[in-house]
């Protein structure tokens, strides 16, 4: 939450209310990943619900984030 003043928030979008999500976190401008713009909103399927064959992909997909290889 706030008070750990995450560097990277990913939101798994289930319909409309990612954005919303993200333009609350937004709001709190002292965390450093609101003042990197590193809040990212993902497709849930392949995160949330995930299958063990897709599981390996879902965890690259989530490290690009984390990482910086992917906006």
């Amino acid at each position: 939450a706030v008070a750990l003043d995450p560097d990277v928030i990913i939101i798994a979008d289930m319909g409309i209310a990612g954005g919303d999500e993200a333009r609350r976190w937004r709001m709190h401008m002292s965390l450093a990943a609101v003042r990197s713009n590193a809040i990212h909103i993902i497709e849930p399927y392949g995160i949330c619900s995930t299958t063990v064959a897709a599981f390996p992909s879902a965890v690259k997909s989530i490290a690009k984030l984390i990482h910086g290889g992917a906006k």
